[in-house]
């Protein structure tokens, strides 16, 4: 995937000068990168720096944030505490981390939005979810063989189902059995592409006129203001 900003957006100013104290490059400011490249041009040597790798923890989970000495119902005094954090060690003991600020950047991950309309699963979702993917999958490689001539469903209508509906047409220029159908919930318009509103970034513009190009060309099948009610397998 790649972002939306560019490489200036992406960039700490201090963070920058660090670097470039290293001898590190900068990359081109108008440039757009792929999440491989924010990773191992920019985040990945950041935290490599010695005046920050013993402070940067990796794989380590958060269980709870609240403020040191006050439950949920004291106020007076609240705002001035700092951040206790409920860490736990790989060896089982319970830590904890005190901070002044807390930025919670986890994503869903582990908690997607689900196929129900109403923010559940709907009937037969959970007994079916070996057959659903929450999230992006690499359809033209990893996951190829899983798709390739297969009749897809994608439910969405945010840039992640764009990019998904992008690989899907072209894993079917080589697949040319694979059948793609695409359920957005509201009611078919302009914005469901996003594409031509001034305030949108360049780059989510041209994603959402190369969609509306496959709609219109009929790559694949688009059903607006749709909800999933039920989900069954069948023998086909």
């Amino acid at each position: 995937m790649r972002l939306f900003s560019s490489w200036q957006y992406n960039i700490d100013p201090r963070a920058a000068t660090m670097l470039e104290a290293t001898g590190c490059r900068r990359p081109d400011d108008a440039g757009y990168p792929a999440l491989d490249d924010l990773l191992t041009m920019y985040l990945r040597t950041l935290a490599a720096l010695p005046q920050l790798h013993p402070h940067v923890h990796l794989q380590t989970r958060v269980d709870a944030v609240t403020r040191l000495g006050f439950d949920k119902m004291k106020r007076v005094g609240r705002d001035g505490a700092p951040f206790q954090l409920q860490v736990p060690h790989p060896d089982g003991r319970e830590g904890s981390i005190l901070a002044r600020a807390v930025i919670d950047a986890s994503g869903t991950v582990t908690n997607p939005n689900p196929l129900g309309a109403s923010g559940i699963p709907e009937r037969g979702e959970r007994a079916l979810a070996t057959s659903i993917y929450y999230g992006i999958l690499n359809v033209l490689d990893t996951a190829r063989e899983r798709y390739a001539n297969q009749r897809v469903l994608i439910v969405g209508s945010e840039h992640s189902a764009f990019n998904v509906v992008i690989d899907l047409v072209k894993l079917s220029r080589t697949a040319p059995d694979t059948r793609i159908a695409w359920v957005v919930r509201r009611t078919l318009g302009d914005d469901v592409y996003g594409a031509g509103a001034t305030d949108e970034p360049p780059a989510r513009n041209r994603l959402g006129k190369r969609v509306r190009q496959y709609v219109e060309r009929a790559d694949l099948t688009l059903n607006s203001d749709l909800k999933v009610a039920e989900l069954i397998a069948t023998s086909e």
